[in-house]
């Protein structure tokens, strides 16, 4: 898979007028994070491994080159080592990654989620917009503009 950037800016907002788009590509989304989400957490491992291997082939050099020694002062010469240290941040910095795509997935089931509950109010007419004739409408006009009239002077007064 190649290498791509996390950018959930615009990943969890939803048009409730497109509904039916937004229903399209919410697959299409789970999968293309959860895809992201496993191949990191393969890199995770493939770090965590070579950690180990390094830690080994440190101990081995240690344990070679001095006598006497205690596992305190084996384990403290392998974690002063800058490969130890090296192997350490590209540890933590894959295990973030694993941890904020773990959030993305789960926050794309609460996106599922939302969408369920978008579309039962669309079905139930929450988006409707009221319907009149042009007399009726021209009526409303003129209640509206005096409600607005009368808001705006008791603005002025205060």
């Amino acid at each position: 898979m190649k290498k791509e950037q996390i950018d959930v800016d615009n990943l969890f907002n939803i048009d409730s007028n497109l509904l039916d788009y937004e229903w399209i590509n919410q697959p299409k989304l789970f999968f293309k994070y959860t895809e992201m989400l496993v191949e990191a957490e393969k890199k995770l491992d493939q770090a965590e491994r070579k950690l180990k291997v390094i830690d080994a082939e440190l101990d081995v050099a240690v344990r070679k080159n001095e006598k006497k020694i205690t596992e305190a002062y084996i384990k403290n010469k392998i974690i002063l080592d800058p490969k130890h240290k090296k192997q350490v941040k590209k540890v933590a910095a894959r295990q973030v990654k694993v941890n904020l795509l773990k959030a993305i997935v789960q926050s794309l089931d609460q996106r599922k989620k939302a969408l369920e509950k978008l579309v039962d109010l669309h079905g139930q007419q929450y988006f409707a917009t009221p319907k009149t004739t042009e007399r009726n409408q021209e009526f409303i006009d003129v209640i509206q503009n005096r409600a607005f009239i009368s808001k705006d002077k008791k603005i002025k007064s205060l």
